[in-house]
């Protein structure tokens, strides 16, 4: 199955809006360089812009903003985002980024088509846990997971990358 990557993040800063974020954005292109050069062919979005409730960018992402969650999506493919480790890095590390702008300690990420319901990681959490089985410990058992089933999701702290 070919699906793409999305990041959950809880919004505890009552300061981000879609329209702060987007300013954000514009002025630290340097957040996720890297994936945007990498993407930028493949997406026809060139320059940040909203819509709506949402954040559309350059190199593949979207950014989606509910009442207490943040989503990110990116065209990556969710199968190279657990498989191959300098993109995974790539994508941590810009998701820490926004997991900083948006007050957010951790990201929950999964494939595009996974179904979580609840507003904020706490309730999502709950939510895949009962539906779908607990998360995955590391990132090859991710890897190796059925998209609809147990460790088909992963909970990241960032506290490895934190410590650099």
């Amino acid at each position: 199955m070919s699906t793409d990557f999305i990041a959950l993040f809880d919004i505890s800063s009552s300061e981000i809006t879609v329209e702060s974020l987007c300013v954000w954005m514009i002025a630290h292109p340097q957040f996720a360089a890297t994936l945007i050069e990498r993407y930028r062919e493949a997406w026809r979005v060139k320059s940040w812009t909203i819509e709506e409730s949402a954040l559309f960018g350059p190199g593949g992402f979207v950014v989606r903003f509910r009442s207490r969650t943040l989503e990110i999506y990116h065209m990556m493919r969710f199968s190279t985002f657990t498989g191959d480790v300098s993109s995974r890095e790539e994508m941590r590390n810009a998701s820490l980024t926004l997991a900083d702008v948006a007050g957010s300690p951790r990201a929950i990420y999964t494939h595009e088509l996974m179904p979580y319901k609840g507003e904020g990681l706490d309730e999502i959490e709950a939510d895949l846990r009962v539906r779908i089985g607990p998360p995955a410990k590391t990132f090859q058992e991710l890897h190796h997971a059925e998209y609809y089933g147990p460790r088909a999701w992963y909970v990241d702290t960032f506290e490895d990358l934190r410590t650099i």
